[in-house]
């Protein structure tokens, strides 16, 4: 047995040695391989053109068909079988003299998606394997089986850097069962500073700047996770900033943003307070670069406007922020002017 196995190897090494030797049956196994990776077998026929005559000789000799002087030469895989067992490399088989040419496993296209569906799944099992009943590698789990929100920016990257992927899946599962409206007690007053939240659950205080893969796959997890939240074809920078303060981040571009509290107002009677609003002074939180007061009154119609101080902008709101949580988006139409986002709390909103 071990001695038929060696004459076996040794005649396939011959015959890979002949087909190296004569140039003209890498045009042909090329076309051959693409062939069987099309159809999954052995089989059809295919072409070949612009063949010289020392090459249509060549092919010719082994086939044992005249090619001289044809433009275009067709080659059908059973001619190909009949001339191998008629030759001195009886016994070979096609697919193991391909395979052995090229040295490359001989896959058709389905079994190569195949294996390549399992390469993917054992990658993203290993990542969650070892975090048993954390949210983010459930959530992982079902947009891979799902192909749900996060799939297509999943795959992209697993197919451009996978080591970097995996880096960033590890990072952002070891901070999203901290995210404080998951992980705080009274997850209603939670909120940090993304970037000191990146700092301390990753090491990274830049892993959620806009625009990271970080933050995107963040995005795609909180849009699951949170009711209400804005799709992706809507998702602009104050539905997304929006979104994280829901989780309990705040952004800290402290140029662009102020959080304001105790706005108050003045209604039809010039009483303070209208609709519910609190009565506690309008007081800006914080004052930023661009915004350098905030205010509040109500129009004759009853309704309640924010205004920013430096930059002259008026935000409408709608009225009847106490009692509840307000999504409001309206945008100012005074050139430069403020724009609002946010839940609005009793009392309270976001000024952008």
């Amino acid at each position: 047995m071990e001695d038929r196995m060696t004459q076996e190897d040794r005649k396939l090494q011959e015959c890979i040695e002949y087909f190296k030797q004569r140039k003209v049956y890498e045009k042909l196994f090329v076309k051959v391989w693409d062939k069987y990776r099309s159809l999954g077998r052995f089989g059809g026929t295919v072409q070949l053109s612009g063949l010289d005559r020392e090459e249509c000789r060549q092919l010719g000799g082994f086939l044992q068909k005249n090619y001289a002087g044809k433009d275009t030469v067709s080659v059908s895989a059973s001619a190909m079988e009949k001339a191998l067992e008629g030759s001195r490399f009886s016994g070979l088989r096609w697919e193991v003299v391909l395979q052995g040419y090229f040295q490359e496993e001989l896959l058709g296209k389905k079994e190569q998606r195949r294996q390549e569906e399992a390469r993917k799944e054992q990658f993203f099992t290993g990542i969650t394997a070892s975090c048993p009943g954390n949210p983010g590698a459930l959530w992982l789990q079902e947009v891979f089986q799902t192909k749900g929100e996060g799939y297509r920016l999943l795959m992209e990257h697993y197919r451009r850097q996978p080591e970097k992927l995996e880096e960033t899946l590890s990072m952002l599962l070891r901070a999203i069962p901290r995210l404080p409206f998951l992980s705080a007690e009274d997850r209603a007053g939670a909120y940090e500073l993304t970037a000191v939240f990146a700092a301390k659950t990753t090491g990274d205080p830049h892993f959620l700047d806009a625009g990271t893969l970080g933050e995107q796959l963040l995005c795609a997890f909180l849009r699951e996770h949170i009711p209400g939240s804005p799709g992706l074809t809507e998702f602009r920078a104050e539905e997304k900033a929006e979104l994280f303060w829901k989780a309990g981040l705040l952004r800290d571009e402290l140029s662009n943003n102020m959080l304001v509290y105790g706005v108050a107002g003045q209604g039809k009677d010039g009483k303070p307070g209208p609709g519910g609003i609190s009565d506690a002074e309008g007081a800006p939180a914080a004052d930023t670069a661009d915004h350098e007061k905030a205010g509040a009154g109500v129009s004759p119609g009853g309704e309640v406007r924010l205004y920013c101080g430096k930059s002259g902008g008026v935000c409408k709101v709608v009225p009847g922020l106490a009692g509840g949580r307000r999504s409001v988006r309206e945008r100012s139409d005074t050139p430069g002017g403020a724009g609002v986002f946010g839940s609005f709390p009793t009392g309270g909103a976001f000024f952008v």
